[in-house]
């Protein structure tokens, strides 16, 4: 019999995320094999466009961008207290 492997990409969009990714770690042997940092400077440099310029207020860092292809992304998150 041959096994195949399996896997899962999720999208997560929680709070605590990176301690939400730890539980997964221990509980399933999740594998993280990717974390942006940074990601409205890298998609800019790759060729992205604003439609809303990435910012700073109201406790969060938020804005949106545009794709080469035409989709849109809104990158944020909320700033430490």
């Amino acid at each position: 019999m041959t096994t195949i492997p399996t896997s899962i990409a999720p999208w997560l969009s929680v709070r605590n995320a990176a301690k939400e990714v730890d539980f997964y770690k221990t509980a399933f042997g999740a594998i993280e094999t990717y974390r942006l940092e940074a990601p409205d400077a890298r998609a800019l440099a790759a060729g992205a466009s604003e439609i809303f310029p990435v910012g700073e207020g109201h406790g969060w860092r938020l804005g949106r961008l545009a794709d080469p292809f035409g989709l849109h992304w809104e990158i944020g998150h909320p700033l430490e207290a």
